[in-house]
């Protein structure tokens, strides 16, 4: 039984579509999203920034307000969402820990926020 050349193309164009990008660019997007999770760690508790040496935010205290714990939160969800969309598969295992764990935290602290 021979295919239709137009059938083939269709399904070649499915199958690249559904492969995942090579591990370098999922592994820097993994890194970006580690580097802009800490920045906003470091915003967000300006007290922790000061005790790891970083002194950009001095002048500032963590903010507990209903707002700011809101805010909190939906950063924390739009996190887990980013590090979820990147599949871990061929990372080291070091990769794959640092994904994992950050998506343990990010699931912990929303369920905490989720149950008040």
């Amino acid at each position: 039984m021979r295919l239709p050349p137009i059938f083939l193309a269709l399904l070649a164009s499915v199958a690249f579509a559904q492969s995942p990008k090579p591990v370098a660019s999922r592994l820097a997007a993994q890194n970006a999203l580690f580097d802009d999770y800490y920045e906003t760690e470091l915003r967000e508790r300006p007290e922790m920034a000061t005790a790891f040496g970083d002194y950009r935010y001095n002048d500032k205290l963590s903010d507990y307000s209903l707002e700011a714990i809101a805010a909190r939160e939906q950063h924390n969800e739009d996190f887990l969402r980013r590090i979820q969309e990147i599949p871990g598969d061929g990372f080291s295992d070091q990769d794959q820990l640092s994904h994992d764990l950050l998506v343990r935290v990010l699931q912990q602290r929303v369920a905490d926020f989720n149950l008040k």
